[in-house]
């Protein structure tokens, strides 16, 4: 699918990125790995990445989850990281929702970055660098579900669902 189009006659091809950045998307449980020394300098997080470059990948959240973990701490990350993740404008630093930065000396670079509670729709995951450093970043996202009791699912079908309603939930 193409993300930033909305309909073949209109000019939405750009997406909420612009013409910056032209985002992949990632989902839940697989891979991607980016080249950060090929991104742009034209953002940063309020951790860091200033002076280095940052490639961009999508991600969307389409069900209730209790957190999300991004992370770069995977066989094929190379350097080290800076990541930010915004949440529903990929351009306005005030939507960040997350930071980590990780020393530019780490011997195994790599690094996760939770948002717990998090919203459901787009999250853009800003990949940087660190001290002007760029190279491979393999991300990967996972979606940890809520536990039983408040999940808004009746686990042990009582026909009750989640405390307090459920007498077999203590919390």
């Amino acid at each position: 699918a193409d993300d930033g189009c909305i309909a073949a006659s209109d000019s939405s091809e750009k997406g909420s990125c612009l013409d910056y950045y032209d985002p992949p998307r990632l989902m839940n449980g697989q891979s991607l790995t980016v080249d950060t020394s090929r991104g742009t300098f034209r953002s940063e997080g309020s951790c860091g990445g200033t002076g280095s470059p940052e490639t961009v990948v999508i991600y969307r959240l389409d069900r209730v989850v209790e957190t999300l973990v991004i992370s770069s701490d995977n066989p094929g990350t190379q350097t080290a990281t800076t990541l930010y993740v915004r949440y529903a404008n990929c351009l306005a630093a005030a939507a960040e929702v997350g930071c980590i930065v990780e020393s530019p000396n780490a011997v195994a670079p790599g690094q996760r970055l939770r948002i717990d509670n998090p919203s459901l729709g787009e999250y853009f995951i800003f990949v940087d660098g660190v001290a002007g450093a760029g190279g491979p970043v393999e991300l990967t996202v996972t979606e940890v579900e809520r536990a039983q009791c408040l999940n808004g699912v009746d686990d042990d079908e009582d026909g009750k669902t989640d405390y307090p309603a459920d007498p077999g939930c203590l919390r």
